[in-house]
């Protein structure tokens, strides 16, 4: 009985079973790649941006060339817009981390293969990725990244640097 609630409860966003199984991934990437080179936390101010503005729908520019010419919306009535239409927030959100892992990683995240240009940090061996609320109410996600070039520890960054100068 107790494993048949685990295993449901894994399926079920923020539980404990589901951060367990999660913790338990990262440590096999761990495993599998060594000590991860980057903790990045990403953050997306999506609340007041013209983009949530257009799909609450307090904005009706049609067209992008139109925006400047637009009345701009208040910061306050775009956070409490925000704030009510999770759908939009969530959408807006995944297009900001589908948009980091592919132009800042390197990797399609409709494929999960490399692009062919490196990301901004050089090819990258794998990424993990967790998504939380955060007290507001909004979402930030939290990465580890493997790099394929890093040095493994402090010492070899150190040699490195000796090496080729500052």
């Amino acid at each position: 009985m107790l494993n048949t609630v685990k295993l449901s409860g894994s399926t079920i966003w923020g539980s404990d079973v589901e951060r367990a199984q999660c913790r338990r991934q990262a440590f096999a990437y761990q495993a599998r790649f060594g000590q991860h080179t980057l903790i990045v936390t990403l953050t997306p101010n999506i609340a007041d941006s013209f983009v949530m503005a257009q799909y609450c729908g307090i904005s009706s520019v049609g067209k992008l060339f139109d925006a400047a010419l637009a009345e701009r919306t208040n910061k306050s009535a775009l956070y409490s817009a925000s704030m009510r239409n999770d759908p939009a927030s969530a959408r807006l959100f995944v297009q900001n981390i589908e948009a980091f892992i592919e132009h800042v990683l390197g990797v399609s995240p409709k494929h999960m293969k490399a692009k062919p240009f490196d990301g901004l940090f050089g090819p990258v061996l794998a990424y993990f990725g967790m998504v939380e609320t955060q007290g507001g109410g909004t979402l930030h996600a939290h990465f580890l990244v493997w790099l394929a070039d890093a040095p493994p520890n402090s010492e070899a960054f150190d040699r490195a640097v000796a090496a080729h100068g500052d």
